[in-house]
């Protein structure tokens, strides 16, 4: 779900909590796993489960999977900072009702980042792999947009494990589940598949300007 990201917002507490209980029941339900290098989870305030990733071993980790492109490839976190750092400013909206205006986040395009290989046309979404066991899915034509990025800074300061560290995706135009913490890996496809939250019933797409919060 969301995190805060500042406290120029507006929270809506019921549906907050309703989150955290399903978060809790599926933790229950063992429905929530870690993966390999996420060693203990946890729950802040922000009703988040935070994997605690051993940096040595998630630095070796941003991994481009074999989907729809023509090799897959593997990259450390400093090759992946390389490709290039860029700043955007951009809206941050949540599917609880609050939103933080005027961000800048530093991180490199999701847009540079897929000129690292040859993408084969049937691609046409993508799959967002993180630390934790969560994932995200999105259009490529949504990604590809100037403002998606994957953030290692906001306004000024290193994201912090919290908040997604070592690598945030951060979709502007998309509610903030689609802004994917803990990011390590990219999976591109030719059709549609749901991630975490939107095989649990959130929407596919999550566009706040049309209040896609959930599947119909």
């Amino acid at each position: 779900m969301c995190d805060s990201l500042g406290k120029n917002h507006h929270t809506a507490g019921f549906a907050g909590h309703l989150s955290y209980l399903l978060l809790m029941l599926l933790v229950a339900a063992n429905r929530i796993r870690t993966s390999d290098v996420a060693l203990v989870t946890t729950w802040n305030q922000d009703q988040t489960a935070i994997p605690f990733i051993d940096i040595s071993d998630a630095l070796l980790a941003l991994v481009l999977l074999d989907g729809a492109v023509d090799a897959g490839v593997v990259m450390n976190y400093e090759t992946f900072l390389r490709i290039g750092i860029k700043t955007v400013e951009s809206e941050f909206h949540c599917v609880t009702q609050w939103s933080k205006l005027h961000n800048i986040w530093e991180g490199v395009l999701f847009k540079d980042v897929l000129k690292q290989v040859s993408v084969q046309t049937r691609a046409k979404y993508a799959m967002i792999h993180c630390f934790g066991d969560y994932s995200i899915n999105l259009p490529l034509d949504v990604l590809m947009d100037d403002d998606v990025l994957f953030a290692i800074k906001h306004d000024g300061h290193e994201i912090t494990v919290e908040h997604g560290a070592p690598l945030r995706l951060v979709v502007p135009k998309r509610y903030g589940w689609k802004s994917a913490k803990w990011v390590n890996g990219i999976e591109l496809m030719d059709e549609n598949r749901p991630g975490f939250w939107e095989s649990r019933g959130y929407h596919m797409e999550g566009d706040p300007w049309k209040e896609e919060r959930f599947a119909t």
